[in-house]
């Protein structure tokens, strides 16, 4: 699942696209958070075991391949026409892998079959 979820970002980031403008800017930040936290909840999942909790290792491990990511197609967004790479775009990806990740942390603590509920 992470790998279509991936393959999807990389797909729509190749697509040529117009330049936005100030007002738009929020909410392409919330995009980048939304995306790379969605990225980073279906790693940790997939990191977690069945039966247990995730460990603090595994969800920051989720959250920097996450982010990894983000900065890989930021790089790949640098050389597709219409398209910037931009810095804030990374904290962006960044705070979203994180701030998910984290919340799924204390979440399958405090709620043990959250994994079920979430499709693991």
């Amino acid at each position: 699942m992470p790998v279509v979820f991936a393959a999807t970002i990389f797909t729509t980031s190749a697509l040529p696209g117009p330049g936005l403008d100030r007002a738009i800017r929020l909410s392409d930040k919330l995009l980048h958070m939304t995306l790379y936290g969605g990225m980073a909840l279906i790693i940790a999942i997939a990191l977690q075991r069945p039966g247990r909790a995730i460990t603090w290792r595994r969800a920051l491990l989720a959250a920097l391949l996450s982010t990894l990511y983000g900065i890989l197609e930021e790089y790949h967004q640098s050389i597709v026409p219409g398209r910037v790479a931009a810095t804030d775009d990374i904290l962006a990806n960044a705070a979203g892998a994180f701030i998910v990740a984290g919340w799924y942390l204390v979440a399958a603590r405090r709620w043990p079959n959250i994994s079920l509920i979430l499709g693991s």
